[in-house]
């Protein structure tokens, strides 16, 4: 979690995951703790960085549900495109590429997906050239949505699958490195999750003024197979879930009662989607 003093260059992922990230230039991106952001620090661009992430297995998005999101604020020159994320080839093509969003000349948050042999682009009514913005881009039942500040800019039928991308992962670049056109400004609390959705389908939301780092109490207290577990959790972390027994005694902060846990369930409660959590970054930290 990057949460570190003004001006630092430490990056780390917050999921429980631990991805190295690396900036291309150190001198091009930095902790801003003065800009206001959720949970008080966010990455600060110059248009001459990015941070990267190696290809992963995990990142496969295929046919299967995910989402990405965060929020943002352009702070470059009006009618400039920016990229805020992006998994693609070299040369971005529909056979090697994943997924990309940016913002457009126009201020508006371009989001393409690719199926191997098309690109499927949707793009914001909402402008995001100037001011804080949350953005979210999802597949959920094979349709893909956007939303800007919790309101559904638009969504397209997608039945494709996504095909693996071996170039790297990039935040404020477009993918595999490429330097133009790089994002100008502030990014902070990017979740980029696989098998897991965190919106509904079609539906407007208020954007979550909380960042993702790993609370202690964690939401299930690590235990070997032979222990007493203790389940207990971070608050925010399943407020947007739909609770089962189990998860109400979670909401209830209460302790599985004198009774053991196997380690099969154990492992059923962590997959309610936050072991999908394939990149977290803070930007209170990253």
């Amino acid at each position: 979690q990057l949460n570190g003093a003004q001006d630092s260059v430490a990056f780390i992922d917050s999921s429980d995951y631990g991805r190295n990230l690396i900036a291309s230039d150190d001198s091009g991106v930095f902790i801003d703790r003065r800009a206001g952001y959720v949970a008080t620090a966010a990455a600060y661009f110059l248009g001459s960085a990015h941070i990267s992430v190696q290809t992963s297995p995990a990142f496969l998005l295929s046919s299967r549900p995910w989402s990405i999101d965060f929020f943002c604020e352009w702070d470059g020159a009006a009618t400039t495109v920016g990229f805020l994320f992006g998994h693609t080839d070299a040369s971005q093509t529909a056979a090697g590429s994943s997924l990309v969003i940016s913002k457009t000349a126009a201020g508006l948050v371009e989001a393409i997906v690719y199926d191997g042999t098309t690109a499927t682009t949707l793009t914001s009514t909402a402008s995001i050239e100037s001011g804080r913005h949350h953005v979210a881009f999802a597949r959920i039942d094979n349709i893909l949505y956007l939303w800007v500040d919790g309101r559904v800019q638009t969504s397209a039928a997608f039945t494709g699958e996504i095909p693996p991308c071996a170039s790297s992962l990039d935040i404020a670049a477009r993918g595999n490195g490429t330097t133009t056109t790089r994002w100008f400004g502030w990014i902070n609390n990017l979740r980029f999750s696989v098998n897991r959705a965190w919106y509904e389908a079609g539906v407007n939301f208020t954007p979550p003024e909380i960042h993702y780092k790993r609370e202690e109490p964690s939401l299930i207290t690590r235990y070997g197979k032979t222990s007493q577990p203790q389940i207990r959790l971070s608050e925010h972390r399943i407020a947007d879930e739909q609770p089962d027994q189990t998860s109400r005694d979670l909401l209830a902060n209460q302790s599985v009662p004198q009774r053991s846990l196997p380690l099969a369930q154990s492992v059923a409660v962590r997959g309610r989607g936050f072991d999908q959590v394939w990149i977290t970054l803070g930007f209170a930290g990253l």
